[in-house]
């Protein structure tokens, strides 16, 4: 989903396309959602924009760090901190 969200960079991407895109068989509003709050979760509360009745699309200031993680994924997929301002925790 991530993947989905970095190439379609500085456009909206709707629940089916993205679902369909990333391979999602079972499209089910919950298991897109989860997937969304796991990212967010992983880049912060601010890397996915929700666009309302749209869909989402990736914040462009977090490129780099899905380029990252793409390349180098977490061994357990732990998050990582953030402060109060959503910037990363030293």
């Amino acid at each position: 989903m991530l993947a989905v969200l970095l190439e379609s960079q500085g456009r909206v991407i709707g629940r089916r396309e993205l679902a369909r895109r990333a391979g999602l068989t079972d499209l089910n509003e919950r298991r897109c959602d989860s997937l969304l709050v796991q990212l967010r979760r992983l880049l912060g509360p601010t890397s996915i924009i929700t666009v309302r009745r749209r869909g989402w699309m990736l914040a462009g200031d977090v490129a780099d760090d899905a380029r990252a993680l793409l390349a180098h994924p977490l061994p357990s997929a732990e998050p990582i901190d953030f402060d109060e301002r959503g910037e990363r925790a030293s």
